[in-house]
């Protein structure tokens, strides 16, 4: 049974929250246009105003696209938007939006760092890193596809163990924090456009030409040391960022 709006609680917020999960049921169909705010605003007796609110939160989180001077229609592809000046762990982040994440651990391995991740790492080029590579899935789709360098030095005893059993990384701030004595603090993030062929990347549903957006991050701990190097493809249009900005002396 649907549930019925509370005038105790943030009207807009409701509906956003069941608008959304009509859409995620598929009782408005991806590509099929969206009631008018008329219809909406009748049916759940609220404003235009509550509605356009709710719906205008829709549009941002993707599940949502406006064509002007046409109509409100459902995304074809429903997207995940990441606030890009927070840093989250991505089954949250993909959890947070109604889907049901799971992460793929693939293959570990003891590489060499070569003279670039060295200094990156604040390490002598030459040192062990542990590789770990990932496929993080949106209700079982791929949407990011992540390689993590991590210093033995951060690992300690347990690097032998996290090789044998890399799935042990998972949730990765929680790992650090909890097995390492190692808090994230900041990353340093250089972002930029491609494909999957330009990333010497194959996978299986992909075309060579599907559009991807690279991520590169130096995570460092509170003493602003370099804990982390990670590659991150994210795959498609599923992924959104979301960027707030300030005129200089109005922050607050």
């Amino acid at each position: 049974m649907e549930r019925k709006l509370e005038r105790s609680l943030p009207i807009s917020d409701q509906l956003q929250d069941i608008l959304r999960e009509r859409i995620r049921s598929g009782e408005y169909p991806p590509g099929s246009q969206f009631p008018s705010e008329s219809v909406i605003a009748e049916e759940f007796g609220v404003s235009r105003v509550t509605v356009r609110r709710a719906c205008g939160s829709l549009v941002n989180n993707g599940l949502l696209a406006r064509r002007w001077g046409v109509g409100t229609f459902v995304s074809k592809l429903a997207q995940i938007t990441n606030p890009i000046n927070q840093i989250i762990e991505f089954q949250e982040l993909i959890s947070s939006f109604g889907y049901k994440p799971n992460v793929n651990v693939g293959k570990a391995e003891v590489i060499d760092a070569d003279e670039a991740m060295a200094e990156v790492l604040s390490l002598k080029e030459g040192s062990r890193l542990l590789k770990v590579e990932k496929i993080f899935t949106a209700d079982d789709d791929p949407v990011i596809v992540v390689t993590t360098f991590i210093p033995e030095w951060i690992l300690g005893s347990q690097f032998d163990e996290i090789l044998k059993h890399p799935m042990l990384t998972e949730p990765l701030f929680a790992f650090l924090s909890n097995r390492c004595g190692q808090r994230l603090k900041n990353m340093h993030t250089e972002f930029w456009p491609d494909t999957l062929q330009g990333c010497g990347l194959q996978m299986e549903n992909f075309g060579s030409n599907t559009p991807v957006l690279v991520m590169n991050h130096i995570a460092y701990n509170d003493d602003g040391d370099p804990i982390y190097l990670s590659n991150q493809i994210q795959l498609g249009n599923r992924m959104r960022y979301s960027l707030i900005r300030y005129l200089e002396g109005n922050s607050q």
